[in-house]
């Protein structure tokens, strides 16, 4: 492995305009002064000689599809209205009225018909000449003819990119970019759309803070969540009036080892670590990703998208993946029974089945006492063959995840015996989720998902069949558990995720409750299983993809 670029090239397949070289310039080992970043007297020095004489990059032009639409543009002590003119040109206006100099307005976004001044209610139109001055005959004709038009700033659109200028004597924006231009529309950003603005407040050197955003060098250590898909290698071209670019490798991991996301929050966890193992993306593309299964006989995982009403199957010894079945029946959760049969939760016909061998299907459980069940979740086959499931809402909240309906039933868990009668396992839990067994089978696991916070419980199991002794075993604080597996040492190996870094991914508990390590992902996981040859491969069911990881322990059979 190099991290000479130029033995690196950027983009794979014919020729691309991405490959060809350009000499790198020499530009000293001297240190910067470090004045450039605080001195008043260098700021001034970059607004006169630089900002005010360059192209600036104000926006994209999707921000502004019809006539009218505008956005406000700020950049040092100056502020521009870009707006879409009636011709469908795009124009940038100095955000100040000729009279007496106030804003036009403070939004960021709008649309109009004309701009008017708050103060005296001058009227503009979208090329910025003046359409009414209030109470015109108060003023004298000599006054008026020094300019009553906004006074506009040079504005050229390049591949949905919006550019203003200060300075009337800048080049033309396709030569002054040059080569740059031409790679910025080989991205069609004039096709794309913005969907989101954000907008954070740094409590930082601006300059100091832009120089740590652009880099990509600290990727593996605060952001350790994507080197699963994400390398931070890169480059960087410098070509003339200022004009730079940089790659990063998207869409392939970074080749770091160990990994970076798999972190130790206690020594105990270094064991499980394997150096040489990375998270891998074996598949996307779902919309949420869930209950994935181990098949040993067939060296395949299936797991559930259960929005887009379909299970998916992936084949270690290719790498393919397939179709399992579809429709699914909005599947979620997944098991096999000790006889090797996939047990499936499934939420639009509040279900329990088992796939036969044939392939034909059995109703394991579908009411209680007569009532139809909630949305069965997940699903555990104990070793005497006996199958325990979640029962809460979810799957009846919406149209999303299957029919809308009032629950009938209390969210409870349940228990079918191998006779096929049903009882109540345990009750009163706020929405049960995820469970699984400890390893001998005397402690069951639930995941109660609407506790605040939200709780992983507890019980002790008298007999094969009742449970006793309930109490809080994790306290998950602000992450939010789901789907979990227990390794044949007694850790709990947990769906975590909450949407913000630490919380996405796996969380691995020991078997007195210690948070010891952790997976981190860039995606919220929502169940996971052990597979492979030897069950030491993790398979993370999360959000819209399914990620694996070699570990250095086994997770319980059939579990």
């Amino acid at each position: 492995m190099t991290f000479d670029f130029r033995n690196w090239k950027i983009h794979s397949g014919p020729p691309h305009p991405f490959n060809l070289e350009v000499p790198r310039p020499d530009n000293g080992t001297a240190r910067p002064d470090p004045a450039r970043y605080y001195s008043q007297e260098f700021w001034a020095a970059e607004w006169e000689k630089a900002f005010t004489k360059t192209w600036l990059l104000a926006g994209v032009t999707s921000d502004i599809p019809e006539s009218g639409d505008f956005f406000r543009y700020e950049i040092g002590t100056e502020s521009f209205l870009i707006v879409r003119d009636t011709d469908g040109s795009v124009r940038a206006h100095y955000n100040a009225c000729p009279h007496r100099g106030s804003q036009l307005t403070l939004q960021p976004f709008g649309s109009v018909g004309q701009f008017v001044c708050p103060f005296h209610s001058w009227r503009f139109d979208l090329d910025g000449s003046n359409a009414r001055i209030t109470d015109a005959e108060t003023f004298h004709p000599d006054v008026l003819c020094h300019g009553t038009d906004l006074v506009s700033a040079r504005c050229e659109v390049l591949a949905g990119l919006i550019f203003i200028s200060m300075n009337d004597d800048v080049p033309p924006l396709k030569d002054y970019l040059g080569i740059a231009g031409e790679h910025l529309a080989l991205y069609d950003i004039d096709k794309m759309n913005v969907v989101q603005h954000r907008q954070s407040d740094w409590a930082a050197n601006w300059k100091g803070g832009i120089d740590a955003f652009y880099e990509i060098y600290h990727l593996h250590s605060v952001h350790p969540q994507t080197q699963c898909l994400m390398d931070d290698r890169t480059q960087i071209d410098l070509y003339p009036n200022g004009i730079s670019r940089q790659f990063v490798p998207f869409a392939q991991p970074s080749p770091r080892y160990p990994d970076p996301s798999v972190v130790s929050i206690d020594p105990s966890f270094d064991k499980y670590r394997i150096g040489l193992a990375k998270v891998e993306r074996l598949a996307t593309g779902m919309r949420w990703s869930e209950g994935p299964v181990w098949l040993g006989d067939t060296r395949s995982l299936v797991w559930s998208d259960v929005p887009g009403n379909c299970m998916w199957r992936w084949d270690e010894e290719t790498g393919a993946t397939t179709v399992f079945r579809k429709p699914s029946n909005n599947g979620n959760g997944n098991t096999r029974d000790r006889q090797g049969r996939i047990v499936t939760c499934e939420h639009l016909t509040r279900r329990v089945t088992r796939t036969e061998y044939d392939g034909s299907i059995t109703v394991l459980a579908d009411s209680f006492n007569g009532k139809p069940l909630n949305s069965p979740n997940d699903v555990v086959v104990k070793s005497d063959g006996s199958v325990w499931f979640t029962d809460p809402f979810f799957g009846i909240l919406g149209f999303y995840e299957g029919l809308k309906a009032e629950p009938e039933l209390p969210y409870n868990v349940y228990r079918i015996d191998t006779d096929g009668s049903i009882t109540v396992a345990a009750e009163g839990i706020n929405q049960p989720n995820g469970l699984a067994f400890s390893p001998d089978e005397s402690i069951l696991y639930i995941v109660e998902s609407r506790a605040n916070p939200r709780n992983i419980l507890a019980y002790d199991v008298v007999a094969g069949q009742t449970l006793t002794n309930r109490r809080v075993f994790i306290d998950a604080g602000p992450g939010t558990p789901d789907g979990f597996r227990v390794d044949v040492d007694g850790n709990l190996w947990c769906g975590w995720g909450m949407g913000v870094a630490g919380l996405d991914g796996v969380h691995v508990f020991n078997p007195q409750g210690k948070l010891i390590g952790r997976i981190d992902l860039p995606e919220r996981c929502a169940n996971l299983c052990f597979g492979g040859v030897q069950r030491n491969r993790l398979f993370m069911a999360a959000s819209t993809s399914l990620y694996s990881l070699y570990v250095n322990t086994q997770g319980v059979g059939y579990a």
